[in-house]
């Protein structure tokens, strides 16, 4: 990373931009056509955060061929100074190319057919979402026509693709977690149990947001699925323990009532005070039956068989 930072100013760095214009029909060695590229390479010259002295393309000053001068010197001459008004100029421009080797095969096509346009973009002023609305505005859209298509690819390019679709992927998220959120009450059949995997997915995330903006870095879009999983295993341990709590408080609250009740056997059968009493009369007859028929069944060990319910009936 050193080396990188030391040299990329002078021999360019990661953030690169390739345009291509291709042409279906005929070569770019045209008047328009070559007028698209020289145009297209300005507006590329223009688009915010651009290093101007790392664009690679036969219509900017930084490419060159080498040409003989009177008294046997050498200069070095860009290819394009403007874009061609005559078919002279055309024509030797097209033997420029033909003649560079640093050109032909490189930047421009050997069918003749495509030119690429390279731009480097300095690490600081990198704004992916304005680079990617500027390409769209300046290099591509008013260069396109039916035999002229134009591709572009690149690192900014990638990531402002991620920015343009942030919005969508959001209203995607949202309603996920809403369906999701129905499926744990349909599970649960309690806004408890619903609601606390949702806020530990919710805590889970901004701890892991906030511990990754205390240590300096950056959350790389292309890593936005990692914090998504991390959020639905948080979701999904939080399920499981909110299912497993819920079964041994209903499972403690099942045994507690059956001892109270073997305590007690005819504690859970007394009349109400609203009941008449004929049917309070018929209660207790039936119920010290029950009791004498049970104490008869499994009278208590080391005593008599005579149990006090039976004098009761």
């Amino acid at each position: 990373m050193k080396i990188h930072n030391k040299y990329s100013g002078t021999f360019g760095g990661a953030n690169n931009i390739v345009a291509m214009m291709e042409v279906k029909e005929g070569t770019i060695f045209t008047k328009e056509n070559l007028g698209r590229i020289f145009h297209m390479t300005e507006g590329m010259d223009t688009v915010y955060g651009v290093n101007h002295n790392q664009i690679e393309s036969i219509g900017h000053r930084t490419v060159r061929h080498l040409r003989v001068a009177a008294g046997g010197t050498l200069r070095a001459e860009p290819v394009m100074l403007r874009a061609p008004q005559t078919q002279e100029e055309v024509d030797s421009i097209r033997r420029i190319v033909h003649n560079a080797e640093n050109i032909y095969g490189l930047i421009v096509s050997l069918d003749d057919k495509a030119a690429l346009i390279r731009a480097n973009f300095i690490e600081g002023r990198l704004d992916y979402k304005r680079i990617f609305d500027e390409v769209n505005a300046k290099v591509v859209e008013p260069f396109q026509d039916a035999n002229t298509t134009v591709f572009v690819a690149g690192e900014p390019r990638l990531y402002g693709w991620v920015y343009r679709y942030a919005g969508d992927v959001f209203w995607i998220l949202v309603v996920t977690y809403c369906i999701e959120w129905v499926l744990r009450w349909m599970y649960f059949h309690d806004w408890r149990g619903s609601l606390r995997p949702t806020l530990t997915g919710v805590i889970a995330a901004f701890w892991g947001m906030g511990f990754i903006h205390l240590i300096g870095l950056a959350l790389d879009p292309l890593m936005l699925v990692m914090p998504f999983l991390i959020t639905a295993r948080a979701v999904s341990h939080a399920i499981r323990c909110t299912t497993a709590t819920t079964r041994n408080s209903r499972s403690a609250a099942g045994t507690s009532a059956g001892r109270s009740s073997r305590r007690s056997p005819s504690s859970s059968c007394r009349p109400s005070r609203a009941s008449s009493p004929t049917r309070s009369a018929s209660w207790s007859s039936s119920s010290c039956r029950w009791s004498c028929c049970r104490s008869s069944r499994s009278p208590p060990r080391g005593g008599s068989s005579r149990s006090p319910f039976r004098r009761c009936c």
